[in-house]
């Protein structure tokens, strides 16, 4: 009878001693263990769980948010009554909260529960499931979100909750639109000035032209990503939109190098004038074009080893 009861109250302590003080939890086990040596049985087979009267009052103990997700999750566990154990001797998956989806406790085998209505601000389709492993020893899998997309339209708002209408975001997406263009248009006539005429060639025109250069290249990554690319290749993030927004991240962060190589020569010129010179342009170059490989290597490593999750 304690069974069940105990694997309850161990799993509901661990989740919360780093949450609230140790005396406010050690009252709440103590109350699971009282109300759960008062629960009925089932006719059925012999169950035991907490009412929502009890849990409730545990719940305000802990001062905890019973319309919060995370914690209604488990306020759930705590009322619904725990299955009788299994003829194999497989064990359950305990009810669990992966950030995103409540996991209900569940025998071994695939479990799915419904794509979450919105998440980052975008709609998803509810209509498709998120899957889940559940092993014979009680364990869970990482939780497959490969199947969640967004709503056809991705603008459709509930205006009680996002009282901004469409044609304001068609409206910033047309000056953003704009903006580049025009970013792009004098860029590139600057560029050809200084391709054109070599006499102004110099350190500091030099690095002028590959701050611009970044510039450039980083508005023409901006239209092939969000103009060539379509919405469905978004949504599966596939390898040709990663790559994409790769380049263009590294042309982003290019962009504040060759800032800093403006900044950097600048003092060169000033606290060293008479020195300046002897550092070659090289050195500029590495910094600007290779300096910002190291962090998009290391941001693609971590990306990498979160790409499962949504």
């Amino acid at each position: 009878m304690f069974e069940d009861t105990n694997m309850k109250t161990s799993m509901f302590g661990c989740f919360w001693i780093s949450h609230r003080t140790t005396s406010k939890v050690v009252i709440a086990v103590v109350m699971v263990i009282i109300a759960g040596s008062m629960a009925t049985e089932s006719q059925a087979e012999q169950t035991y769980w907490l009412s929502e009267q009890d849990t409730a009052k545990i719940f305000e103990l802990l001062d905890l948010n019973q319309s919060d997700p995370q914690h209604r999750c488990y306020f759930t566990f705590f009322t619904q009554p725990y299955p009788a154990p299994l003829s194999n001797g497989s064990k359950y998956c305990n009810t669990t909260h992966d950030t995103i989806s409540c996991w209900p406790t569940s025998k071994p085998g695939l479990v799915s529960v419904p794509c979450p209505a919105e998440l980052n601000n975008l709609k998803y389709d509810t209509t498709d499931n998120v899957t889940r492993q559940c092993h014979e020893n009680g364990t869970w899998e990482r939780a497959n979100y490969s199947n969640c997309h967004l709503k056809e339209d991705i603008y459709e708002y509930d205006l009680e909750e996002d009282p901004i209408p469409k044609y304001h975001y068609d409206a910033m997406f047309a000056i953003m639109i704009a903006g580049y263009t025009i970013s792009l248009v004098a860029l590139t006539v600057a560029f050809a000035i200084f391709a054109v005429y070599r006499s102004l060639s110099c350190v500091r025109n030099n690095i002028h032209w590959n701050l611009m250069s970044t510039f450039i290249l980083r508005n023409v990554a901006f239209f092939v990503i969000y103009k060539t690319i379509g919405l469905e290749i978004k949504e599966e993030n596939g390898w040709p939109c990663r790559i994409l927004h790769t380049v263009y991240n590294y042309f982003q962060q290019t962009n504040f190098f060759w800032m800093f190589v403006e900044g950097l020569y600048l003092h060169t010129v000033i606290v060293l004038a008479f020195q300046a010179e002897k550092v070659r342009f090289w050195v500029y170059m590495v910094i600007g074009w290779c300096a910002p490989l190291v962090f998009i290597f290391i941001w693609e490593i971590g990306r990498a080893s979160c790409r499962e999750r949504v």
